[in-house]
């Protein structure tokens, strides 16, 4: 049996900021909130931060409005591809190398 065990939700200060600096992925406004992407790990729940990516004000209102998959068709973009184009420049700058380097990998999966 496994007992009681509690769900621990990944939290990162330093994810949060790096994406609260960056333009929004839309419309390139700043500053941006952290919208999470992943759905909600539970009741008044936000998922873990990893998650996250930068949306400006009116467009983090507007996914939450029209939800994900008419946010994305509405902006032609993938919240998925974002996803991991935002994990890949935070790792990039953690490790002091220049996100650009790998901008490749990404641009493979946008084609």
């Amino acid at each position: 049996m496994l007992g009681n065990w509690k769900k621990t939700i990944y939290r990162s200060k330093g994810y949060m900021a790096f994406i609260r600096n960056q333009p929004c992925i839309v419309d390139g406004k700043v500053p941006s909130d952290s919208h999470h992407c992943a759905g909600s790990a539970g009741t008044a729940l936000k998922n873990t931060d990893l998650t996250c990516i930068p949306l400006c004000r009116w467009c983090h209102s507007s996914i939450h409005t029209i939800g994900r998959r008419s946010f994305e068709e509405q902006h032609n973009i993938s919240i998925s591809t974002e996803l991991y184009k935002w994990l890949m420049r935070y790792i990039c700058t953690l490790e002091g190398g220049n996100h650009e380097e790998h901008d490749w990998v990404i641009k493979g999966l946008e084609e």
